[in-house]
């Protein structure tokens, strides 16, 4: 288990791996790599991954993103850690289906927390810095073959 995910993941749970990396011209500005797993008995799938990023400053940026959705795509649980030299940050998204309300969390390098309620919508999405993670936008919506699809 990596320090920054909340459970112990299993290999023979894993459905698949994939990697990125993004260009330009001949440098590499980023690299993702990103795991996803089936969890049978609560009926989720967790997306794990991990980022490293050039920023135009020339400092590195790891970003950690941990995405756990169940069967419909909704998001239950979504953690995203960014580092970048001694200054750190951490998200955390609850959502809570009986209330229909998200748990926002927010923590800095200093240790300082802060937290919120937000009320939503029955289908919503949370975007992350990561490519692995924000491709799920598009399977948490019914598509309508007649093309009368509304983004």
């Amino acid at each position: 288990m990596q320090e920054w995910t909340t459970k112990t993941y299993k290999k023979e749970d894993k459905i698949f791996r994939g990697a990125f990396s993004y260009h330009r011209n001949e440098n590499t500005y980023a690299e993702e790599l990103f795991d996803v797993y089936r969890d049978k008995r609560e009926q989720t799938f967790h997306y794990v991954s991990e980022s490293i990023v050039k920023v135009t400053t020339g400092e590195i940026l790891n970003l950690h993103v941990e995405f756990i959705v169940n069967k419909e795509y909704l998001p239950l649980y979504v953690g995203i850690e960014k580092i970048m030299g001694k200054e750190s940050a951490k998200e955390i998204y609850e959502y809570n289906p009986r209330r229909n309300y998200i748990v926002y969390k927010f923590i800095n390098s200093k240790g300082e927390e802060h937290t919120d309620e937000v009320a939503t919508a029955p289908k919503f999405h949370i975007a992350t810095p990561t490519t692995a993670s924000s491709m799920l936008f598009l399977r948490s919506k019914k598509l309508d073959s007649s093309g009368k699809n509304s983004y």
